[in-house]
């Protein structure tokens, strides 16, 4: 079990910032144009990627910093 939770943990950090990152650039898919090629898409799904995981990054920090004031 050891071993399988930190793998189970990475799927969901790598969807969770996929699915953050889409939701930040709902704005560029209503701009952009409707016959977007496959390349397209792969590099928003790179830039949701980067985007969801610096959304979760610092949300960890704030945690971070937060149970340290509590203490």
């Amino acid at each position: 079990m050891r071993k399988i939770k930190p793998m189970i943990d990475g799927l969901f950090f790598v969807s969770s910032s996929i699915f953050l990152g889409y939701l930040v650039l709902i704005a560029v898919y209503i701009i952009w144009t409707i016959g977007a090629g496959a390349m397209t898409w792969i590099c928003l799904t790179g830039v949701a990627f980067v985007i969801g995981s610096a959304l979760i990054v610092a949300e960890n920090k704030a945690d971070e910093a937060e149970e340290a004031t509590d203490e």
